[in-house]
């Protein structure tokens, strides 16, 4: 049971984590903004489609060109521009977590 309560320990440091803090703080603001929700919908959207593009080798410019410009409408709003930054340090400290969790979990097995 003890790692359960290390778990825990765990989960509860990244809730009240500044930074997930901030996130969650941004976040409601853009669910605030339907207009703003709307927009990063969309550049999430365009997101997905220029990756599968990437990945099967097909032509991108076209998808790159509307994600890029999406992204530029989106960093004009006042806050936009951090919470894209806070998204990606989140998602760099959890995908860290993760890769440390599963390199101890190989170790243990090996």
């Amino acid at each position: 049971m003890n790692i359960l309560k290390e778990f825990d320990e765990l989960l509860s440091y990244v809730k009240e984590h500044p930074l997930v803090k901030r996130y969650q703080e941004l976040e409601e603001k853009i669910h605030q903004d339907k207009q703003l929700l709307q927009k990063y919908e969309q550049l999430k959207e365009y997101q997905k489609q220029l990756v599968n593009a990437k990945a099967s080798k097909k032509p991108f410019a076209e998808i790159e060109k509307v994600y890029l410009a999406t992204r530029e409408e989106l960093l004009m709003h006042p806050f936009m521009g951090e919470y894209l930054d806070v998204i990606e340090m989140v998602n760099s400290d959890l995908q860290l977590i993760q890769d440390i969790i599963a390199s101890e979990i190989n170790m243990d097995l090996s």
